[in-house]
């Protein structure tokens, strides 16, 4: 089997773009959008909504999610603050008032809350999901806030999705194991290489050569999100044609 005919069509390898959307469609999680400060994550489309009404607040109070009096903001800012994690980044901010619209415009800085997930990949185990609850205006960017105030509002309300019943009774993050998405055994192309080459220093310097093995390795210049996954079905042919090609390369070498 050829090079190219072994990556056809992503059959049998697969970018992480690719596995994210394996994994969004296991779980029903809707449009996965690249988080703006890092490219090795996918952010999913609210799961749910939730208006913080003033039952609701008693009840986020009851799980140690409190609000805090903002008068040095002039009525302008309204915080809620999440006791349970004693740091400085445990606090949603909302714009509820701004001098420069109207009542009526105001309206628009609601008190809301929009659950998603966010996703990254762990090359042994699988994709990696860990709850975000996000405001209007500003929020933690620590993971355990996120995770109190998901469980919180996600424990008040019978009716939330499955994924979302999930992620709230974990205890930071669930993973969508490989096996779960028919992927069980696979490998990213370098960590196919690595274990190709062995102990061989020389071998393993060849992964630089962009000449002498296709597919290759560790291509110059690769992005997170052209770094290619290959199944276990498509190993032994992808390490086979390996090895022709170094036997053919040592042979034009003796010439």
């Amino acid at each position: 089997m050829e090079p190219k005919r072994i990556l056809a069509k992503r059959v049998n390898a697969f970018t992480p773009p690719d596995l994210f959307r394996k994994a969004g469609a296991h779980t029903r999680l809707r449009g996965l959008h690249p988080v703006s400060y890092d490219e090795r994550a996918l952010h999913s489309d609210t799961i749910k909504d939730y208006i913080l009404s003033q039952e609701l607040l008693a009840i986020l109070e009851k799980h140690g999610i409190k609000q805090q009096p903002r008068p040095d903001m002039g009525g302008r800012i309204f915080t809620i603050i999440d006791h349970n994690t004693p740091s400085g980044d445990n606090y949603w901010n909302f714009q509820v008032r701004d001098r420069r619209y109207t009542k009526q415009e105001e309206k628009r800085f609601n008190l809301r809350i929009s659950l998603s997930a966010e996703l990254r990949i762990n090359e042994e185990d699988g994709v990696v999901l860990t709850p975000r609850a996000s405001g209007t205006f500003l929020w933690p960017s620590d993971n355990l806030p996120h995770l109190h105030m998901f469980r919180a509002l996600v424990e008040s309300n019978k009716r939330a999705p499955a994924i979302a019943k999930k992620l709230a009774a974990s205890d930071g993050s669930i993973t969508i194991a490989w096996e779960d998405l028919g992927l069980g055994g696979i490998l990213t192309l370098a960590k196919l290489f690595k274990n190709f080459a062995g102990e061989s220093e020389t071998v393993a310097r060849l992964c630089a050569d962009e000449n002498v093995l296709d597919p290759v390795p560790k291509p110059r210049y690769q992005k997170y999100g052209d770094r290619l996954f290959v199944s276990a079905s498509i190993q032994p042919d992808i390490i086979r044609v390996w090895k022709e090609q170094l036997e053919q390369y040592q042979e034009a070498l003796a010439i």
